[in-house]
């Protein structure tokens, strides 16, 4: 390929590495949460926590670098939230707004983060820009409704792909397959500037994703609104986009904000175990250090993930 891009496994010292944030969070959202149906794993939230839904976290401790943060965290109001927090940590950095949270093992107010909410954003936003530069690898396409990946070589192995297609060739998706060969992860960059920053799965679509889910990971990396209504299989990255939901969504969330019905699966990304991923580069130069520092781990992120055991 014409450049090489290579994600370093270093972190700025005041951050937790994107690995950590990644495995250890199921939801990021920069804005409001809400939900009236099950979320599972951790949660951070930057805006305001309402609705009236059940957390769950079935036990795994967080990575060392976010010690201080509890399984539900948010950095805004949480007034008028009614959860059902099954013997989990709540630390809410706002004061007391009446909030209720049944069966949580504590919840404290006005707490502190160990890391700047503003810090952890910055890296979900920069990995899905230096995801989006990623180009496709060869023999990865998207042919009536089946899914190819080509595997491009990571330290001697093939098994990570990479797909660019449009929100429109994605809505034109029925039911869906996924043929992933060799490859352990699947990065598809969905552009969504035809439809205008709108991606909703047609009706009849089914991204039932229970056996490629962990191995699948969609970036709407300019998308300002999804609407899932149906089951959509993969982990999302979306940072521009108001997500909606009424169907689950079987991966870890990291949007704008969330509002919605259906459930949001946890399914851990599988990813090879290497420090450096190679000859994915589209052309771009190469980061610079403190951008490769602050994307540390940034496709590799999600090794920790594969850690997990928490599947649904």
């Amino acid at each position: 390929m014409a450049a090489l891009l290579t994600v370093i496994a270093a972190e700025a010292a005041a951050a937790p590495s994107t690995g950590d944030l990644l495995s250890g969070f199921n939801v990021i959202t920069n804005q409001g949460f809400s939900t009236s149906a099950d979320v599972e794993g951790p949660m951070l939230i930057g805006g305001a926590l309402s609705g009236s839904g059940t957390v769950m976290n079935l036990g795994t401790p967080l990575p060392a670098s976010l010690t201080g943060f509890g399984s539900v965290n948010v950095v805004g109001s949480t007034s008028g939230a009614s959860y059902n927090a099954n013997n989990l940590t709540v630390k809410i950095a706002t004061p007391n707004q009446g909030a209720t949270f049944s069966g949580a093992s504590s919840v404290a107010y006005n707490a502190s983060f160990t890391t700047p909410f503003n810090t952890i954003w910055s890296q979900v936003t920069q990995l899905s820009t230096m995801l989006a530069g990623l180009a496709t690898t060869g023999g990865s396409s998207l042919t009536g409704g089946n899914f190819f990946a080509g595997p491009t070589t990571v330290n001697g192995q093939s098994n990570v792909a990479v797909l660019n297609i449009t929100a429109s060739q994605l809505v034109s998706v029925g039911n869906p397959t996924m043929n992933l060969g060799s490859s352990q992860l699947f990065i598809i960059n969905v552009d969504t500037s035809g439809t205008g920053g709108t991606y909703s799965p047609a009706g009849g679509t089914n991204f039932n994703g229970q056996n490629y889910a962990g191995n699948v990971l969609w970036n709407f990396y300019n998308a300002t609104s999804l609407g899932f209504g149906v089951e959509f299989g993969g982990s999302v990255i979306a940072p521009n986009a108001a997500v909606t939901n009424s169907s689950p969504i079987d991966g870890a969330l990291f949007a704008r904000s969330f509002n919605g019905s259906g459930e949001v699966h946890y399914k851990p990304v599988t990813l090879p175990a290497q420090n450096t991923i190679s000859a994915l580069g589209t052309g771009q130069s190469v980061p610079e250090p403190a951008s490769a520092a602050l994307l540390a781990g940034g496709v590799l992120a999600f090794a920790g993930l594969a850690r997990r055991n928490w599947i649904r």
